[in-house]
Protein backbone atom coordinates (compact mmCIF):
# COMPACT_ATOMS: atom_id res chain seq x y z
CA UNK A 1 0.00 0.00 0.00
CA UNK A 2 1.11 3.41 -0.53
CA UNK A 3 0.65 6.88 -0.60
CA UNK A 4 -2.22 6.55 2.28
CA UNK A 5 -3.26 8.79 4.77
CA UNK A 6 -2.97 8.75 8.14
CA UNK A 7 -5.42 9.59 10.56
CA UNK A 8 -4.87 11.11 13.92
CA UNK A 9 -1.65 10.12 13.18
CA UNK A 10 -1.90 6.85 14.06
CA UNK A 11 -3.27 4.56 11.43
CA UNK A 12 -3.83 4.27 7.62
CA UNK A 13 -7.65 6.05 7.27
CA UNK A 14 -10.54 3.31 6.81
CA UNK A 15 -10.76 3.68 2.86
CA UNK A 16 -6.97 2.56 2.40
CA UNK A 17 -7.73 -0.34 4.93
CA UNK A 18 -10.43 -1.60 2.84
CA UNK A 19 -8.06 -1.66 -0.24
CA UNK A 20 -5.63 -3.30 1.44
CA UNK A 21 -8.35 -6.12 2.90
CA UNK A 22 -9.15 -6.81 -0.78
CA UNK A 23 -6.01 -6.56 -2.49
CA UNK A 24 -4.81 -8.99 0.02
CA UNK A 25 -7.79 -11.15 -0.34
CA UNK A 26 -6.97 -11.40 -4.30
CA UNK A 27 -3.38 -12.34 -3.68
CA UNK A 28 -4.74 -15.24 -1.00
CA UNK A 29 -7.23 -16.17 -4.06
CA UNK A 30 -5.65 -15.36 -7.36
CA UNK A 31 -1.67 -15.39 -6.27
CA UNK A 32 -0.78 -17.34 -3.86
CA UNK A 33 -3.52 -20.60 -4.05
CA UNK A 34 -3.10 -20.97 -7.89
CA UNK A 35 -1.77 -24.10 -9.18
CA UNK A 36 1.79 -24.38 -9.05
CA UNK A 37 2.46 -21.08 -7.08
CA UNK A 38 4.72 -21.92 -4.27
CA UNK A 39 4.90 -18.81 -1.62
CA UNK A 40 8.03 -17.58 -0.38
CA UNK A 41 8.91 -19.11 3.19
CA UNK A 42 8.88 -15.09 4.20
CA UNK A 43 5.67 -14.55 2.94
CA UNK A 44 2.74 -13.99 5.53
CA UNK A 45 -0.16 -15.21 3.63
CA UNK A 46 -2.95 -14.03 5.85
CA UNK A 47 -1.11 -10.93 5.23
CA UNK A 48 0.81 -10.42 2.04
CA UNK A 49 2.09 -6.72 2.30
CA UNK A 50 5.54 -5.78 2.30
CA UNK A 51 5.28 -2.64 3.57
CA UNK A 52 3.11 0.54 3.92
CA UNK A 53 4.12 3.52 2.07
CA UNK A 54 1.97 6.80 3.54
CA UNK A 55 1.40 9.99 2.03
CA UNK A 56 4.55 12.47 1.48
CA UNK A 57 3.31 15.22 1.30
CA UNK A 58 5.98 17.92 0.76
CA UNK A 59 8.55 15.52 1.16
CA UNK A 60 8.53 13.99 -2.45
CA UNK A 61 8.92 17.28 -4.43
CA UNK A 62 11.45 18.39 -2.40
CA UNK A 63 13.74 15.69 -2.90
CA UNK A 64 13.15 15.54 -6.01
CA UNK A 65 14.29 19.15 -6.49
CA UNK A 66 17.70 18.09 -5.05
CA UNK A 67 18.00 14.62 -6.39
CA UNK A 68 17.35 12.54 -3.29
CA UNK A 69 15.90 9.68 -1.72
CA UNK A 70 13.18 11.23 1.10
CA UNK A 71 15.15 9.87 3.70
CA UNK A 72 18.54 11.79 2.89
CA UNK A 73 16.59 15.43 2.75
CA UNK A 74 18.75 17.79 4.89
CA UNK A 75 16.84 20.65 6.96
CA UNK A 76 18.35 22.94 4.93
CA UNK A 77 16.18 21.87 2.24
CA UNK A 78 12.97 23.18 3.45
CA UNK A 79 13.32 26.55 2.33
CA UNK A 80 12.30 24.99 -0.69
CA UNK A 81 9.02 24.29 0.95
CA UNK A 82 8.63 27.14 2.77
CA UNK A 83 6.75 30.25 1.64
CA UNK A 84 8.93 32.51 3.73
CA UNK A 85 12.25 30.69 2.39
CA UNK A 86 13.17 30.00 5.96
CA UNK A 87 14.23 26.71 7.07
CA UNK A 88 11.84 24.54 9.20
CA UNK A 89 12.98 24.10 12.92
CA UNK A 90 11.46 22.08 15.71
CA UNK A 91 7.68 20.64 15.54
CA UNK A 92 7.82 21.46 12.07
CA UNK A 93 10.71 19.68 11.17
CA UNK A 94 10.42 16.94 13.32
CA UNK A 95 7.35 15.72 11.87
CA UNK A 96 9.67 15.53 8.57
CA UNK A 97 12.37 13.39 10.20
CA UNK A 98 9.40 11.07 11.66
CA UNK A 99 8.24 10.37 7.94
CA UNK A 100 11.51 10.03 6.65
CA UNK A 101 12.68 7.21 9.09
CA UNK A 102 8.98 5.72 8.71
CA UNK A 103 9.76 6.10 4.53
CA UNK A 104 13.39 4.38 5.35
CA UNK A 105 11.98 1.63 7.08
CA UNK A 106 9.15 0.78 5.02
CA UNK A 107 11.85 1.17 2.12
CA UNK A 108 13.96 -1.47 3.53
CA UNK A 109 11.31 -3.68 4.22
CA UNK A 110 10.69 -3.83 0.34
CA UNK A 111 14.85 -3.87 -0.51
CA UNK A 112 14.92 -6.77 1.80
CA UNK A 113 12.44 -8.75 0.48
CA UNK A 114 14.11 -8.45 -3.15
CA UNK A 115 17.45 -9.10 -2.06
Amino acid sequence: MQNYKVQNNAKAKESYVKWQTKISENIKEHLVSADGMIPAPTLDVDNPYLASIRDMSPLAPVAQMFGRAIFDIEQEHTREASTTGRMYYGTVWDPWVDRMTQYKEEISKVAGAIL
